[in-house]
């Protein structure tokens, strides 16, 4: 289909409109709206979706092409952490059944995307069926991965093993189940000593939520707040300054 006509909130185009152009609309509309699905979104588009299908025009793309894409992003090996613009590396293949459960989730979260942004190019008028991919099916039981709580033994080697700066973040995870992103954003406000309880203001799910703190976990609290204000973070690197948001990753 075409693209003569210009459609609400998109730039007038001129052409056959391709997966690139889809994905350019899909990703300004996210913008628009907010959130933390743009970074998502834009990194899968930029990685998966835009080399393999980006000059592909939405009109003629197949089920059997959107499927042999998806099933192969699932054979592929993890992405391996590289600096900016440096080519993207791959670990090593690992067939265990735990690592290719992760590649077909992985795999499914793309499709996703791939799907919501051809949905809005449909809904646009860009494309006059959307049964194209709505026939593409995403893996199934992949989402729910193998869970395995550490032993007490465990924790305790596993605190024991980190650095002195880096300990009180790992017990904190220990003793509360909080991600770091959670951790690192507690203020000395969000610990409540007469409850013992600490607020997770922003979660994942969006919605803030408490933790009830054992003893043990109290007691790490109660060290950790002293002589603190009630707006400075609770957990902090060696020099004082705040985790920030990958400042975990070597440790």
């Amino acid at each position: 289909m075409g693209r003569e006509r210009r459609e609400e909130g998109h730039e007038e185009r001129t052409g056959p409109f391709t997966v690139a152009d889809a994905l350019a609309d899909y990703l300004k509309s996210l913008e628009r709206r907010g959130g933390k699905s743009v970074y998502h979104a834009r990194r899968a588009a930029e990685t998966h979706i835009l080399p393999a299908l980006g000059n592909v025009t939405v009109a003629k793309l197949t089920a059997k092409r959107i499927e042999g894409w998806h099933h192969c992003l699932a054979e592929q090996p993890a992405l391996a952490r590289t600096a900016p613009g440096r080519k993207p590396n791959h670990r090593k293949v690992d067939h265990n059944p735990d690592s290719v459960r992760q590649r077909r989730a992985t795999a499914n979260r793309i499709l996703t995307v791939l799907k919501a942004t051809l949905n809005h190019a449909w809904k646009a008028g860009h494309v006059a069926s959307d049964d194209t991919w709505r026939r593409v099916k995403p893996f199934k039981g992949v989402e729910t991965a193998l869970v395995r709580y550490l032993t007490e033994d465990e924790c305790v080697r596993l605190v024991n093993a980190c650095e002195p700066d880096f300990r009180n973040l790992v017990r904190g995870a220990v003793l509360t189940g909080c991600r770091y992103s959670e951790l690192s954003a507690m203020r000395v406000v969000d610990y409540n000593p007469d409850a013992g309880v600490v607020t997770v203001r922003e979660s994942k799910a969006g919605k803030p939520r408490h933790v009830v703190l054992t003893g043990e976990g109290q007691q790490l609290f109660r060290a950790l707040v002293a002589g603190k204000l009630a707006d400075e973070s609770i957990f902090v690197r060696a020099d004082g300054g705040k985790c920030g948001a990958s400042h975990q990753i070597r440790p």
